[in-house]
């Protein structure tokens, strides 16, 4: 069992290292419009029932694997949010310009 344990903390690291370039893309390029922000939602969610269910067991490997999955899917749609394009409302001087005016 303990060989296991490792295997899965070791596992979970380097998927979370290899994930670490998709972190610093974002945050280098500014843009998240490649970034599908359902996909990445949906992997926190199955990661917070995981979370759950490892903590309704009590095994601490599993808690501090999730844990880290969490924060690192977490980061990512916080950050596919904040580098979303905005849509700005329109100015009330670009709406006076755009309506046609009565005599």
């Amino acid at each position: 069992m303990l060989l296991l344990q490792i295997a899965v903390t070791c596992a979970t690291i380097v998927a979370i290292c290899a994930g670490i370039p998709q972190l610093r893309k974002l945050i280098r390029m500014k843009s998240s419009d490649e970034f599908n922000l359902g996909t990445w939602g949906m992997w926190v969610l199955t990661q917070v029932i995981s979370g759950s269910y490892a903590v309704a067991i009590k095994d601490p490997l599993l808690i501090g694997v999730n844990t880290a999955w969490i924060a690192f899917y977490g980061a990512m749609v916080v950050l596919i949010i904040y580098y979303r394009p905005r849509k700005l409302a329109p100015v009330p001087a670009q709406i006076e310009a755009q309506t046609p005016k009565s005599r």
